[in-house]
């Protein structure tokens, strides 16, 4: 009997039909199975008693997975090695020179010790878990019925034995490999001398910071409107001031035509064109001048001086015109005025002699002025000045001849201005408030003439002259909530040439151009002529 899997085999005598034929037979069969013994009923389980509750535990953190390997490739098979030349032998080395001992480090100071850590204050006690309820009992397990036994399984037929596998030949073996010659030992080279230590290079001392500087915005563009308001100031503002010559001519001419209590009137015209300079660095502005002026005056003995009391009026009218250098956009302004004045003068010689003057000029103006933009409708608006000037000189003889006299006559002016404008509201909503202002200017000149001593002929008085103005109140406009101002030159320098004359019957004429220059491209040209008629 033999048992092989789930079979049991079986070495019989005698077929299973012809017992006694005497022969042997290999049975086999299947096994009957054991019915299964039924389970025991499992003891209920006692409660488990509940467990203290495990501090939770921080989760770990995936690890990132591996990359694959690279296969490796297959290593090529080896070449067999030539034989190695013999190597020449090294030529020796010229010792090097002993370096010099390295300086002793200095030592390290001791690190200040560390400061205590303050101690962790301990954690709360975590509160404990309620105990678990206890699990029921299990309910017994009902026997199992019992299997019934498995049907025999019939015997497999025998495999077929495998063909044995024909023996692999032997490989040949390989030839051994010639040996490689040993190569002569190398001479020992001589010991190298240490080298001297290179001097350590000096530390580059570092660049200084460079300053960055003070970084400014850049302007805002203005438009030229505002260059135009400040253009029609200033022309309100020199529209009719002028010194006494520039006013009466001069006054001893035809003197002895006329007697201690005479009269006289006078007209001049004057035209002028101003480049103001640039308002911002970006509009530039120019001013034309065209200016009237009328007076009646009464002259009064007073022992050996004489006083000329007289009242005067004029009319100007100017031109703005603000250039935008930046948009190229243009703005015009003009101003008309029309002004009312007293004056009276002091001479020191009744008799026309050179002498000493005092001149004092009141006078008050009214403008209106109007502004036109490239974009904008034209603007309209009222201004009022007036002024106080005080002027004096004294002529002193340079050279006499026979006929002719040549004479400088140094000259003081203190003119006193207050001016204000009328606010402005644009039709485009912007306000406009003009600067009101008091100015204070003074000039300091001379004047240089030649004058005939004799009164046979009618007399011709040519002169030059020179003055130094100074002060000069800044324009100013505000737009909205932005203020523009323009500075006006605090020192401007002028020159003058000219011609005064007796035209006869109690006629006197003159006529001048004058030059003026200032700061900030000021630039001015001018000339008037003047014609009297004493009786």
């Amino acid at each position: 009997r033999a048992v092989a899997g789930l079979y049991e085999y079986w070495l019989y005598q005698g077929g299973r039909d012809t017992p006694d034929d005497g022969g042997w037979y290999l049975r086999s069969e299947l096994p009957p199975v054991d019915p299964v013994d039924p389970v025991d009923p499992v003891d209920p389980v006692d409660p488990v008693d509940p467990v203290d509750p495990v501090d939770p535990v921080d989760p770990v953190d995936p690890v990132d997975p591996v990359d694959p390997v690279d296969p490796v490739d297959p290593v090529d098979p080896v070449d067999p090695v030539d034989p190695v030349d013999p190597v020449d032998p090294v030529d020796p080395v010229d010792p090097v020179d002993p370096v010099d001992p390295v300086d002793p480090v200095d030592p390290v100071d001791p690190v200040d010790p560390v400061d205590p850590v303050d101690p962790v204050d301990p954690v709360d006690p975590v509160d404990p878990v309620d105990p678990v309820d206890p699990v029921d009992p299990v309910d017994p397990v009902d026997p199992v019925d019992p299997v019934d036994p498995v049907d025999p399984v019939d015997p497999v037929d025998p495999v077929d034995p495998v063909d044995p596998v024909d023996p692999v030949d032997p490989v040949d073996p390989v030839d051994p490999v010639d040996p490689v010659d040993p190569v002569d030992p190398v001479d020992p080279v001589d010991p190298v001398d240490p080298v001297d230590p290179v001097d350590p290079v000096d530390p580059v001392d570092p660049l200084p910071p460079v300053d960055p500087g003070v970084v400014v915005p850049p302007a805002p563009v203005l438009r030229p409107e505002p260059g135009a308001y400040l253009g029609n100031q200033i022309a309100a503002l020199r529209m009719f001031r002028s010194t006494m010559h520039d006013r009466v001519g001069e006054p001893h001419l035809n003197a002895g035509n006329t007697d201690d209590h005479g009269h006289a009137v006078w007209a001049r015209t004057q035209t002028g064109t101003l480049d103001a300079g640039t308002v911002g660095g970006q509009i530039d502005l120019r001013v034309q001048t065209d200016v009237v002026q009328l007076g009646a005056e009464k002259r009064l003995a007073m022992g050996e001086a004489r006083v000329h009391i007289g009242v005067t009026g004029g009319y100007g009218r100017a031109t703005t015109e603000a250039m935008s250098l930046v948009s190229h956009h243009r703005a015009t302004g003009t101003v008309k005025g029309s002004m009312a004045g007293l004056y009276g003068t002091w001479f020191q010689q009744a008799d026309g002699a050179p002498g000493a003057y005092v001149d004092v000029v009141a006078q008050y103006a009214r403008f209106d002025n109007t502004v036109k933009g490239s974009y904008l409708g034209r603007e309209q608006y009222d201004a009022r000045s007036w002024s106080l000037s005080l002027e004096t000189g004294r002529a002193f003889q340079l050279h006499a001849g026979k006929r002719h006299g040549v004479y400088i006559e140094p000259q003081v002016q203190v003119i006193h201005t207050g001016f204000s404008s009328g606010d402005v509201r644009e039709a485009n909503g912007t306000l406009v408030r003009n600067r009101r202002l008091r100015d204070t200017t003074t000039r300091v000149g001379a004047r240089l003439y030649g004058r005939e001593l004799g009164s046979e002929h009618n007399r011709v008085q040519p002169f030059v002259a020179i003055n130094w103005w100074s002060g000069g109140a800044s324009a100013s406009v505000m737009m909205d909530q932005e203020r523009l101002n323009h500075e006006l030159p605090g020192s401007v320098y002028e020159a003058k040439a000219g011609v005064q004359m007796e035209l006869g019957k109690g006629w006197s004429g003159w006529g001048q151009v004058g030059y003026q220059r200032g700061g900030d491209s000021h630039r001015d040209v001018a000339g008037q002529i003047g014609l009297k008629l004493g009786w």
